[in-house]
């Protein structure tokens, strides 16, 4: 959420708060935390609340006012302004609050005013015009000065169109026009002014048809617009900014939901991340992608290579292994900072980079994967050899001892053949030491066995 703004902007879904930005706790003198996961309305007076609530909830999004309050109980009155949008697949609402305090005090003060003192308001306060068929015949202090000019440089004027924008002159001629007809004319509209040193200004005119001054004389009660009017095209800049972002960070995050599911599934098919990237751009039916990665390439149905190119490469691990390539179908107008502009190259520089961790990670299962296989092939290879030295040391047992062991027996039984009959005690002794032979045996068939 973008912190280089005067207005406070609030994230919602179903009326409670899911992100703010710093200007909102300075405005409100909430902590973040305080306003994270409670109510919009918790920084709207008691009785402000229900109509915010109301167009919180039902998608209003033409600005309308309400009364604010602090945390520490202080009021003020703001301009509000929300918009419906898709956010990570939520559907939530940018509400952005507008401080008028100065403003909306000054115009209670001044309508106040107008009703005890609407004779001295309209000569003194604001600019006011009388003509007669366009030409001045009475101007006061307050119109002179808002035009930079003196009261007796405006009366000798051939017109009082003098004063306004040349594109103007035909709108109000017909304004004027229908009106002493006796037709259906604006009585409050805005309009451009031209100042004595040539700036531009916008004007609030009301006119009526007045008396006293002849016939067929005009009126015209003239306001100096011109800060609400750069408010309205900043917050409205704030706003098309705010939805560019917003495109960006769902950009961002289908991306990565695809990188994440080519890096688990280790299947490098990056079309639909390149058939996202320009729904991001300001101006996605102008745009096409194409990205190139190790010798294979993904593009947009619409590619086509023209002379309003943004290229950045994919470098992964210090090497390029491709790049990544917008184009604009047709020529857009050019701002100082090019064909893209800076959040645009910022955009794709991110993707670019995050197209090389993805080929490192890739990488990285791909090795681990193989060293993995070379494990399990050693360790299967490390016990085949264990049993094959089991089964030559069982063989060696019971064959080779097995025998020895027989023969020893055999000689143990000629010694006891050829023994005397009075020899009783050498004769027990072979017998004893066959027995030991049988059950030397028996251990070596088991232990062979096992």
């Amino acid at each position: 959420m973008s912190e280089a703004t005067f207005e406070a902007i609030f994230i919602s879904e179903g009326g409670i708060c899911l992100e703010t930005n710093l200007r909102a706790t300075e405005l409100f003198g909430y902590e973040r935390d305080e306003l994270i996961g409670k109510p919009g309305t918790v920084v709207i007076a008691p009785e402000s609340k229900e109509l915010v609530r109301r167009h919180m909830l039902s998608g209003y999004e033409h600005p309308y006012e309400a009364i604010a309050q602090r945390k520490d109980g202080t009021r003020f009155y703001t301009e509000i302004c929300g918009k419906m949008i898709k956010f990570k697949g939520r559907k939530v609402r940018v509400t952005v609050v507008h401080d008028i305090d100065t403003r909306k005090r000054a115009e209670i003060e001044l309508l106040q005013s107008e009703k005890r003192f609407r004779c001295l308001v309209e000569s003194s306060i604001q600019g006011v015009l009388i003509h007669r068929k366009l030409k001045p015949v009475f101007v006061n202090q307050a119109y002179a000065d808002i035009f930079g000019y003196s009261v007796e440089e405006m009366l000798v004027m051939d017109t009082a169109l003098s004063v306004f924008a040349d594109h103007e002159h035909d709108r109000l001629r017909g304004y004027l026009n229908a009106r002493l007809d006796g037709k259906a004319a604006p009585i409050h509209y805005e309009c451009q002014g031209i100042k004595k040193d040539g700036s531009s200004i916008w004007l609030e005119n009301r006119v009526t048809i007045t008396e006293g001054w002849g016939e067929d004389t005009i009126q015209v009660t003239v306001f100096d617009i011109t800060d609400r009017k750069q408010a309205e095209a900043t917050l409205k800049q704030r706003s098309h900014e705010l939805d560019l972002r917003v495109k960006e960070l769902n950009c961002l995050y289908t991306i990565s939901e695809n990188l994440e599911l080519i890096q688990n599934s280790g299947i490098k098919n990056y079309q639909h991340i390149v058939d996202i990237i320009p729904s991001a751009l300001r101006y996605p039916d102008n745009a096409c992608a194409c990205i190139n990665i190790e010798g294979h390439e993904w593009k947009t149905k619409n590619f086509k290579e023209t002379a309003w190119k943004l290229k950045r490469d994919i470098v992964s691990r210090g090497e390029r292994i491709g790049s990544l390539k917008i184009y604009f179908l047709e020529e857009k107008p050019v701002r100082d900072e090019g064909f893209f502009v800076k959040a645009e190259r910022d955009l794709v520089n991110v993707i670019a980079q995050r197209l090389g961790k993805a080929s490192e990670s890739i990488q990285d299962k791909e090795a681990l994967r193989e060293s993995e296989e070379k494990l399990h092939y050693l360790s299967s290879s490390l016990l085949r050899a264990r049993e094959k030295e089991r089964k030559r040391i069982s063989l060696g047992l019971h064959d080779e001892m097995g025998q020895d062991l027989a023969a020893l027996k055999m000689r143990i039984k000629s010694v006891e053949s050829r023994l005397r009959k009075d020899q009783k005690k050498l004769k027990e002794t072979c017998e004893s030491t066959q027995q030991h032979v049988d059950r030397i045996v028996e251990n070596v068939r088991r232990i062979s066995r096992g």
